[in-house]
């Protein structure tokens, strides 16, 4: 994969006004990776963006045809956020029900915390037509976000750059999204990133919404079977409630550590 297949993977968010609000890119047939403050502003600010519409474009690839879009997972919380584990998380996943002739970006987690250069390609202030960004990795700050610095003569990390890829080319991969700016600092030209090893969440959504998509076909034959492994694989001390619907139990098992099972059931029962 090289950086033009990442720009066809790379498409605008719009508002309901047809406006571009940031970018996204396809991470697996049929789905988009964002920011959740994206989806946000294409909702005028609804503060949930969970199961809402939003239109999206590939202007690369498929400049005519507008894609709607379910979000799927969508998760916002500040810096102070009481929990520590959801601090500066910032992601939403929007399923697209039509398919794709679209190949979606490769990705790796980052091998490199410091002098990696790194481009990217968004829709910054809601430029329709697109621009590319230089800059190079700075290094991790809090909340596990890292830093982006931009070159000196090449474009700052502006506001619709945020949902975008970051493409490294030393890996051939996409190694992070970019997630925000230094407001307080615009001269410095620095930005931040999600790196891929923070983004196993909206990953795994993407995971359990496709194996829904296959049971969903035949959801009476898949309940019962489906039913035994969710018990088998509950923890004691789970501490969301016992869920009985399929699309439900499924989110719930991608949330569960792994190797902490309940004691199997009696085969003789």
């Amino acid at each position: 994969m090289n950086l033009r297949d990442c720009q066809q993977a790379t498409a605008q968010i719009h508002a309901g006004s047809g406006a571009v609000v940031g970018t996204g890119f396809l991470i697996a047939k049929q789905y988009l990776l964002t920011c959740a403050h994206v989806v946000q502003a294409a909702l005028a600010g609804q503060p949930d963006g969970l199961n809402q519409t939003v239109t999206a474009t590939f202007s690369m690839a498929q400049p005519e045809r507008v894609c709607s879009t379910r979000v799927i997972c969508y998760e916002l919380h500040e810096l102070d956020d009481p929990d520590p584990e959801k601090r500066r998380r910032d992601f939403a996943v929007l399923y697209i029900a039509e398919p794709l002739s679209i190949e979606p970006v490769a990705m790796r987690p980052l091998a490199q915390l410091s002098d990696l250069p790194v481009k990217s390609y968004g829709f910054p202030k809601g430029d329709r037509l697109g621009r590319h960004l230089e800059a190079a990795i700075a290094g991790e700050v809090g909340a596990g976000w890292v830093q982006l610095q931009g070159t000196e003569t090449g474009l700052a990390i502006e506001a619709g750059f945020s949902g975008a890829p970051v493409w490294c080319a030393r890996q051939t991969a996409v190694i992070g999204m970019i997630v925000a700016r230094d407001r307080k600092r615009p001269e410095a030209k620095t930005g931040f990133m999600i790196p891929v090893a923070k983004l196993q969440r909206p990953l795994r959504a993407v995971e359990w919404h496709s194996l829904w998509q296959i049971l969903a076909a035949d959801q009476a034959e898949a309940a019962q079977p489906m039913a035994a492994a969710y018990q088998h694989c509950r923890p004691e001390h789970w501490p969301q409630p016992w869920q009985t619907a399929l699309l439900q139990q499924l989110q719930d098992l991608a949330e569960m550590p792994a190797g902490q099972t309940a004691d199997p059931p009696d085969k003789h029962c």
